[in-house]
């Protein structure tokens, strides 16, 4: 039985052996189907059948005991990595090939068994609302079977449809309000079914298969696996730091994508969402598969809005935490050095990279034209002039958390010059092919351009998205202990406290979740202003705090109207929000040397009854 607790959202105790009826339900069928029809089926048996029901024997065991008694974290991972070995090595087909790659069976035995467990823990964590990862599951299994159907993998198809048949009359029983869970076993054989079988389908587009599949069998669940692993290691390191208490990789936590959702929506609203978000990832990543190359850019344009309203909407949590990880990180003793050190190896290895990729894409992977000892000198003259142009470039004396463009367009400069000059040195040794060198020059080029200034800027990036991500939720809602404001004022006070919050510590204004902004300039209402939107203006405010929760209003102008005041007063004691004040004096002050230090006030400092502090409430 599923007891109610912390990390629960059901109140009443639920029995969890829907994994194991959905399990023997398949083998009944499956070993029934093949038996009455061997002469289609009978290959299949032994090739997939007979190693999946003995390797999943043993994962069932596993969930069965997890769900009976509980396991710690390290045994549930042996026991999904001995099932997925078991299945390699069991199989005629595991003698070394992956996806259709044909590499050593050590090589694809372990990446099988990683794969395998990737998803086999996907598919774990997502369980935890009514209906939610069985739907995903049947998510990727109904496209997968029409996918083997039209490479001719009809055993495969009937495999994966007669689990989707599984998993369909389970849900019955599973949405909400739910009658019977997966457990750890269900969840867990689910995902190990879909690793050990997705494989199959792919025919001969192995390449596409191979960077595609993963997005389509389990796109959200790997989404929610790795903002887990992120968030989880960012808490470990900031409380190894800081001294707070020990947090583990494994720690449970109810941060997964489905407890963040449940703020302000019904599990059913939660689980249809999710389930749209998987329907959408796999159409995307199946299209390719099905259509081959003509839709691939259809496909990763797609993918990359999908990735990036994801990073915007969802990573909030993570994003944050990678801030105060890179924060501490260079306060810390030796950071700066540190850092210099990790940056030296970085760009030695992506320009080694570049060189080696613009190789590989001009010999068509090394198959034509491929020198070892003309692709090695040019690899080390491209590394040694690139490192050349980057230290001309004082790229390592450059302070990049405040980077500007022209600190970035300087490194690009130099690296693109340092290339060429390399592709120039290098066509009069090679003249015969001169024009081969200036194509692979002007790729590794174009590349090292891009990949010497990311990480410099990415800090800033990290930055941006983590401002944006905590101050704009997709929902529009606010968390508890967060607190909604509006900036009254888009003049370059009101700018410059929106830049403030970017830089200031993270604890003095982490509550505070700006919503937009306020301004009595008519022309500029509607535009966006360092990333949040001009709303309206005083008028406007009374309509914006009664559609939407809100705290407060922050005053970022010198000396407002007192009639503005006095109707700002009005509508806050109606609405029931609080009145702040930010101003910094942009200007110089003279001191008088002769006056004391600790006489002398802080500039634009308010003192003013109207104003409170704008620290967060105790």
């Amino acid at each position: 039985m599923d007891q109610p607790g912390e990390r629960r959202v059901h109140v009443t105790p639920i029995p969890r052996a829907g994994g194991l009826a959905i399990w023997l339900s398949f083998m009944l069928v499956s070993f029934g189907l093949f038996w009455l029809a061997p002469e289609w089926f009978g290959h299949f048996s032994v090739d997939w059948l007979i190693p999946f029901a003995v390797s999943s024997l043993i994962l069932v065991a596993v969930g069965l005991a997890d769900d009976r008694a509980g396991l710690k974290a390290w045994w549930k991972l042996l026991g999904q990595i001995t099932a997925a070995a078991v299945f390699f090595m069991l199989r005629p087909a595991g003698d070394g090939s992956m996806l259709g790659f044909d590499m050593s069976p050590f090589l694809a035995g372990l990446a099988f068994v990683i794969w395998a467990v990737l998803l086999i823990n996907a598919f774990n964590l997502i369980d935890g609302l009514d209906g939610l990862c069985g739907g995903l599951a049947l998510v990727a299994l109904v496209p997968l079977g029409f996918i083997a159907a039209l490479n001719g993998h009809l055993e495969a198809m009937a495999a994966m449809w007669i689990m989707a048949a599984a998993v369909l009359g389970f849900l019955k029983y599973n949405l909400n309000p739910a009658r019977i869970f997966l457990g750890d076993t269900g969840s867990m054989m689910l995902g190990f079914f879909i690793a050990a079988a997705a494989t199959q389908p792919t025919g001969r587009r192995a390449i596409l298969g191979a960077i595609l599949l993963p997005i389509a069998v389990a796109g959200v669940p790997l989404l929610d696996v790795l903002l887990a692993v992120w968030r989880r290691s960012g808490r470990k390191l900031l409380n190894q730091w800081t001294g707070g208490e020990r947090v583990g990789i494994f720690d449970a936590d109810k941060d997964h994508l489905h407890h963040r959702l449940l703020i302000d929506k019904s599990q059913k609203k939660v689980t249809r969402l999710l389930h749209a978000v998987a329907s959408l990832l796999a159409t995307l990543a199946f299209l390719p598969l099905i259509f081959g190359d003509r839709v691939l850019g259809i496909s990763l344009i797609g993918l990359l809005i999908v990735v990036l309203l994801g990073l915007r909407n969802f990573a909030r949590i993570e994003l944050v935490q990678s801030g105060s990880v890179l924060h501490l990180a260079l306060k810390r003793p030796g950071g700066n050095r540190r850092l210099r050190v990790a940056a030296f190896a970085y760009d030695c290895l992506a320009l080694s990279g570049c060189a080696l990729l613009a190789r590989w894409l001009e010999t068509d992977l090394f198959k034509r034209d491929s020198e070892l000892l003309v692709t090695v000198q040019f690899t080390v003259l491209f590394v040694v002039l690139g490192m050349l142009g980057i230290y001309l470039s004082k790229a390592y004396r450059r302070v990049w958390s405040r980077a500007t463009l022209r600190d970035l367009l300087s490194v690009m400069v130099w690296v693109g010059a340092a290339g060429l000059l390399c592709g120039t040195l290098f066509s009069l040794e090679w003249a015969d092919a001169s024009f081969a060198t200036a194509r692979v020059s002007v790729m590794a080029t174009g590349l090292a351009m891009l990949a010497v200034p990311l990480p410099r800027c990415f800090v800033e990036i990290l930055r941006e998205l983590a401002v944006d991500a905590g101050h704009r939720h997709f929902n529009n809602h606010a968390d508890a202990g967060e607190r909604p404001v509006l900036i009254y004022g888009a003049g370059d006070q009101g700018n410059l406290f929106i830049d403030y919050l970017k830089t200031c510590p993270p604890a003095r204004c982490k509550d505070f979740r700006v919503l937009g902004l306020v301004d009595e300039n008519p022309d500029l209402k509607g535009r966006i202003m360092r990333g949040f939107q001009v709303m309206g203006n005083l008028e406007s405010l009374d309509e914006l705090a009664a559609s939407r929760p809100l705290h407060g209003v922050i005053i970022t102008i010198d000396d407002p109207d007192a009639g503005q005041l006095q109707r700002l007063r009005e509508i806050a004691g109606k609405r029931g929000f609080n009145i702040y004040s930010w101003c910094h004096d942009l200007t110089p002050a003279v001191v008088d040397i002769h006056r004391p230090a600790l006489e002398v006030a802080s500039p634009g400092a308010r003192n003013s009854p109207e104003s409170v502090a704008l620290e967060p409430a105790q």
